[in-house]
């Protein structure tokens, strides 16, 4: 090939067209094919081909694609790596989502961790009898009967606290069968097989099986290390030697049992202790010491006790108490909203509310009945200075009282302090202070010179 067609073939490479990325050319091809169009041949435009190619004319050119926004929709690949089998390739960098994992499992380590560790502090604290267990190690046992669920379900704390100083330790070998009628149990070491369904009846629950419920011999389930069965209440008809509630030691077992009789016991001495000890926080209180029993135990069956921190208002003054509240222990401050005269600018006097305290409620005291019964409100406000224990009686409670207890309620409770006034009030913070109004430099200035202006100035007054 000779150059110049060398150089013809460049130059017509250079002129060619490139195509753009705008352009719809099958649109613009049919518009440059309509008939009527100028051209070589045809010298004028008729004004129907006019009309046909501006109507195409728009098609010509591509319209880009509005995008609106919403949220994309992808494919997730799995990314299955070693305790990451859940976790997508788009999440596969979010620590969230590690964390959340981790603290699933750390939930379920803690707890293997304690009973791997506190269950055998408690197989040594449990070989000793009750008695000869020390306050440290029942606080101990009580700690961790608080771990297992099925006894933190049934048995409240006041309870638990108690139920800690009797537990006991049973030893048992393999294939011996273990009855849970008389007691709730708990594995400490070695695992059992239920010999009937139920294995285990918590307090509240109905039992299901009747006294001649067939045993489930063929059972799978295993309860290891942790697992309960038995049961704390006493079940009607139930023999000893039943099977009901046993089980059979799969290997050699060490078990935590609670007795249903101990339990049973109790739960009776908390339930007849309450009473009592109402009785002497009302009996301890100064208004109440000559009622007759038959009205203590009346108010004794109407206290909830409670515990209130310091700062806490227990009662607004110009408002009706809210309860009635016997004192057990810690102190309270009784304010009156005194008015007190204030120098203002230009010499000018004011008056400001403040809030004195005038007294103070200790143990052993009351207060808010009388507020209640007769619907007045309370002339002071009280104010806890210190945490305080004390027992609570609602106003609808007080309310519902027979006619007699409030009437010897009215008769031997007083207001408190209804019989202070703000003169006396003041009178009283001035004697406390020393300060005698009319004596010494306590004379009034304008008293004085009304006397000099008389002519009959006394000794004491110049003095």
């Amino acid at each position: 090939m000779s150059l110049a067609a060398v150089q013809s073939s460049r130059s017509l490479q250079k002129t060619q067209i490139q195509p753009f990325i705008g352009i719809d050319y099958c649109q613009l091809e049919t518009a440059c094919q309509i008939n009527g169009l100028q051209n070589k041949h045809n010298p004028h435009t008729t004004d129907e081909a006019h009309d046909l190619f501006m109507n195409a004319y728009p098609n010509i050119f591509l319209k880009p694609k509005m995008k609106l926004p919403r949220i994309p929709i992808m494919e997730k690949k799995t990314v299955l790596s070693k305790g990451m089998s859940d976790v997508t390739e788009e999440d596969s960098h979010d620590i969230r989502i590690h964390l959340e994992k981790l603290q699933r499992r750390r939930k379920v380590v803690d707890l293997a961790f304690v009973y791997r560790n506190q269950i055998s502090c408690l197989l040594k604290i449990l070989k000793k009898i009750p008695a000869e267990r020390t306050q440290t190690e029942q606080q101990d046992v009580y700690k961790v009967l608080k771990v297992f669920p099925d006894i933190a379900a049934q048995i409240s704390n006041r309870e638990m606290k108690q139920v800690s100083k009797i537990v006991t330790l049973e030893s048992w070998e393999k294939r011996h069968t273990i009855f849970g009628n008389n007691g709730f149990y708990v594995i400490l070491k070695g695992s059992v097989r239920p010999v009937t369904l139920p294995y285990k009846k918590l307090l509240g629950e109905p039992y299901l099986a009747g006294p001649h419920s067939p045993l489930v011999s063929s059972c799978n389930k295993v309860l290891t290390v942790g697992c309960c069965f038995g049961t704390l209440e006493k079940i009607p008809n139930c023999e000893l030697n039943s099977k009901r509630l046993a089980v059979t030691a799969e290997e050699d077992c060490e078990l935590l049992k609670i007795s249903n009789r101990d339990y049973a016991r109790i739960k009776a001495e908390i339930a007849a202790r309450d009473p009592v000890q109402n009785q002497e926080l009302i009996l301890h209180c100064p208004f109440y010491q000559q009622w007759p029993r038959l009205s203590i135990n009346k108010l004794a069956t109407l206290i909830e006790m409670r515990k209130l921190p310091a700062g806490y208002v227990l009662v607004k003054e110009g408002e009706v108490s809210p309860f009635a509240g016997y004192i057990k222990s810690g102190q309270s401050n009784i304010l009156r909203d005194i008015g007190a005269f204030v120098k203002r600018p230009l010499g000018k006097l004011g008056i400001r509310v403040k809030h004195v305290i005038i007294c103070k409620l200790v143990e052993n005291e009351s207060f808010g009945e009388v507020s209640i019964l007769l619907n007045q409100p309370s002339t002071c406000t009280i104010v806890t200075e210190t945490e305080v224990e004390l027992g609570v009686i609602l106003p609808s409670a007080l309310q519902s009282l027979d006619s007699v207890t409030q009437a010897l309620m009215l008769q031997t409770a007083q207001p408190t302090f209804e019989e202070l006034t703000q003169h006396k009030i003041i009178w009283e913070a001035l004697h406390y202070n020393g300060v005698r109004p009319g004596s010494g430099k306590w004379v009034r200035p304008w008293g004085r010179r009304k006397l000099q202006r008389g002519g009959n100035v006394s000794q004491s007054s110049t003095a």
